[in-house]
This record gives C-alpha cells, structure tokens and sequence, in this order.
C-alpha cells in the first residue's frame, strides 16, 4: 500500500512538473517462492547394507517407507561398527510401521501370530506401546526360529537371547523362550518378581536382582561357556549365580514370544507388550552395552523411550 501511495503521489509531482501529460504508475507484483515439493527419491547418506535390502525385498519394498527402513539400516551398521551383528543368528523387530515388518532379519521367517496375539503398529515420533501384544492365557507369536536347526554362531556352550519388553509387569512367567528339558533351555523372565530378573540358559533357573524394578527394556541372557552365565538388563550386568546345570545342545522347538515354548507346546504365557527379540553367540560386556545403545536407538525413531 505504502508503495502504490508512493508511485502515485511520485506521477502527480511529475505532472505538475510538465515532464508527462498523462503518468500511470506500473505495479509490480513481488516473486513468489515456491517450496518444493516431491522432488524425487531421498538419497541416503551411505549405501544400504546388503543385509538390509535382502530383508527389505523379503518383506517387500512397498511394506516398508524410507524412513522405517534408513532406521533399520542404521540399527544394522550400530551393530556392525561393535562387532555384534556377527555374533547374531536372527533377530526379529516387533515394533515396526507395518507388520509384515516382523519377518525376521536374516532367516526370513515369518512371525506367526497365535490365537488372535496382534501387532500394534507405530509411527515415526508417534508415541505410545506399538509391538506385538498378548494377553497372558493363550496368545503368544511363533518365531520359526529353532536353535539347533538355525544356529550358526550360537552353540550349547555359547549362546545368547534377548527380548524387549515395554510394559512393566511384575509376573513369574515366560516373554521369551524355549524348552526342551531341564538342562536343554533358553528363556527370559524379564521381571518374575517385584525385584529380580531370570533366565535359563542349558541350566538351573539364574536369579538376579534389579538396579531398578521394572521389565521395561532390554532382558538379555547368555551362556558364556560350559561353567558361566550372565544376564545383562538395558546393557547392564546383573549379578547371578553360576550355573548348576550345563546342558550339552541347543533346544530344537522354534522360540515363542509372550510365553515358553515348552517342547513345542505353548504355555507359561505372558500378557505385555514386545518390541524385539533376538538369539545368537554371547558378548561381552562393552558389547552388550554397545547392542542395547543400537537397540534403544531404533526404538528412539518410533518416539517410544527405553529406560
């Protein structure tokens, strides 16, 4: 307004001074700045790890959107860069964007969801519990995986699992797990009393008390060798007893989340909420750190906050 009040009273002073018969001011419209908008494929800083994009064409490329996938890829070169992607048979996430996302990361299968389990699914930032949801009486998922056919790294003296739990429950039953016999094992119990954590790893039921009482987060166990065990929560080590039972191969009944699969047959179940899981060769305790930063990392990407 100030500039056509300008340009106006500027032609009358022209007029009066004789230099035009008849002025009119000429407007100019200002540039208008247009945002871009789809200008074509995001680039990624680095190229995909071959690993990631086996799994992206096993879940398929349309289940996945970029910003799910640049997440896994970074989960997978966290791991990569402290030496535990190596130590990893399989692992499955249960916190995803899309289900079909829950296939598991390097064998490929499918988690069967039993007896009505369900995946509640998340969003970049968007808060909230979303994972793989049971209801602690029959509901459980099938992970396909079965130690004695599928592990690689992991041996009866020499392995590790790990689950993630996100709701707080205070209950004596199974998240995560597998067994075939009393020394033929591999389970968590996140939190079976108001102030411990257990596992079972080929031995006796391995207790230890927690830093802080919640089973929110990362449980991990392992077996160390034929006479040691340990069991870490959210990358740090909780004191247990040594074993008293060393058994001498892995389980061979696919592991079951959100209760035991007890030779094949689910029971112990457990109603929470589940994040991840994952089964493997043991570490050691700056890479059992290192693995849960990577964990908590994806899950930062979905706005939900591990301890």
């Amino acid at each position: 307004m100030k500039t056509k009040r300008f340009l106006v009273l500027f032609g009358a002073l022209l007029a009066v001074a004789g230099l035009t018969a008849a002025w009119t001011p000429i407007l100019v419209k200002p540039p208008v700045l247009l945002t871009p908008v789809n200008c074509g494929p995001k680039v990624p800083s680095r190229a995909y790890d071959a690993a990631t994009i086996s799994w992206q064409s096993a879940v398929g490329a349309a289940n996945i959107d970029y910003g799910a996938l640049q997440n896994v890829d970074q989960f997978v070169f966290n791991l990569k860069q402290a030496g535990v992607f190596a130590l990893l048979d399989d692992f499955g996430f249960l916190t995803v964007a899309n289900a079909a996302q829950t296939k598991s990361f390097l064998k490929h299968r499918t988690l069967n969801l039993v007896n009505g389990a369900t995946v509640v699914t998340g969003t970049a930032g968007g808060g909230g519990t979303p994972g793989l949801v049971t209801d602690g009486v029959s509901q459980y998922g099938d992970t396909q995986y079965v130690p004695s056919v599928d592990s690689v790294a992991a041996s009866a003296a020499n392995f590790g699992l790990s689950v993630v739990e996100l709701a707080n429950l205070g209950a004596n039953n199974i998240a995560f797990g597998v067994s075939d016999s009393a020394s033929v094992n591999a389970y968590l119990q996140p939190r079976p009393t108001a102030s411990t954590v257990g596992a079972r790893v080929n031995s006796n039921i391995l207790s230890g008390t927690l830093a802080v009482q919640t089973s929110v987060g990362l449980t991990h166990g392992q077996r160390d060798s034929s006479t040691t065990a340990e069991v870490y929560k959210n990358g740090a080590s909780v004191s247990v007893t040594a074993p008293t039972t060393n058994g001498v191969a892995l389980a061979a009944h696919s592991l079951f989340v959100g209760g035991l699969s007890n030779i094949g047959v689910a029971s112990n179940f457990r109603a929470s909420t589940y994040g991840f899981w994952s089964f493997g060769a043991s570490m050691n305790a700056t890479q059992a750190a290192a693995f849960y930063t990577a964990v908590k990392a994806y899950f930062t990407y979905y706005g939900v906050a591990l301890p």
